[in-house]
């Protein structure tokens, strides 16, 4: 029999597919439904708004704070809320989070907004993303972070293959606080990886061209990518859902943001 040679791409895949099924989730990761929870009574605050409330009342807000060591991904995520109507003040936590070894997206976004929320005492949110290339089974897939971090070169995965179509998920995972269960918001954008291309963005932007656009996410300016994105589309579904709890918005400090006038400038998500 004629032995073949492996690409570097099939070794590769191989050696994550073989690493993801030795791993196993850990003891006290429970699975959580997304279904609501309230908040807990005690959590970090933040100085209330003058304009939220009346001149005497000097309550404080609750913080919610943000997953990530990313600045702009932090900026594009209030950028995204503001644009749905929801101008939420969210802080930036960088903390290292156990991450559940599942290949739902979903789960882990939920264990991980579990996690978050216990270790900073308050309400979190978490983004946990995918990119899933057709070619290649829908990998990497949730594992695209050890992807870019081992420095591989997601447009030359494709080298072999005719087929170069792919779509992002992302699935915002939102706690009120510890002992609560999170909710899980997800979108999805479908594409195509090309050759990097754009020098705004991050991640990988630039090699990702959204279906309908000449352009990567990394060509696209702010504004033009947050109106398409995976993110901005669970994100979207995130705000409507803050924008329906009175008593949370309340605690936030933005009841004002389900005011009609507040809002009569915003621009909306509208599902497509």
């Amino acid at each position: 029999m004629r032995s073949r040679k492996l690409t570097f791409t099939q070794l590769w895949l191989g050696a994550v597919a073989a690493f993801a099924v030795l791993l196993q989730p850990r003891a006290g990761h429970a699975l959580v439904s997304p279904r609501t929870h309230a908040a807990a009574a005690t959590l970090p605050r933040r100085r209330r708004p003058a304009r939220a409330t009346s001149e005497d009342d000097h309550d404080e807000c609750v913080i919610i704070k943000f997953v990530t060591g990313n600045a702009m991904k932090l900026r594009e995520v209030e950028e995204i809320l503001g644009m749905n109507g929801l101008p939420l003040p969210l802080e930036m936590i960088d903390i290292d989070l156990d991450e559940l070894q599942e290949s739902q997206p979903e789960k882990i976004a939920a264990a991980k907004a579990r996690l978050a929320a216990e270790a900073c005492g308050g309400p979190a949110i978490v983004d946990d993303t995918s990119l899933c290339l057709n070619a290649i089974g829908g990998m990497p897939g949730p594992y695209i972070k050890w992807f870019q971090q081992s420095k591989v070169e997601l447009h030359r995965l494709l080298t072999d293959y005719d087929d170069k179509s792919a779509f992002a998920q992302s699935c915002i995972a939102f706690s009120p606080g510890p002992g609560a269960v999170p909710l899980v918001f997800s979108g999805v954008c479908n594409g195509t990886i090309v050759s990097p291309r754009g020098g705004s963005g991050f991640g990988w932007d630039a090699v990702f061209q959204p279906e309908g656009s000449a352009e990567t996410f990394a060509e696209m300016s702010g504004e033009a990518k947050n109106a398409i994105s995976h993110r901005s589309r669970a994100l979207a579904l995130l705000a409507q859902h803050l924008k329906g709890d009175r008593d949370l918005l309340v605690d936030l400090c933005l009841e004002y943001a389900t005011d009609p006038v507040f809002l009569e400038d915003r621009v909306h998500y509208r599902e497509t």
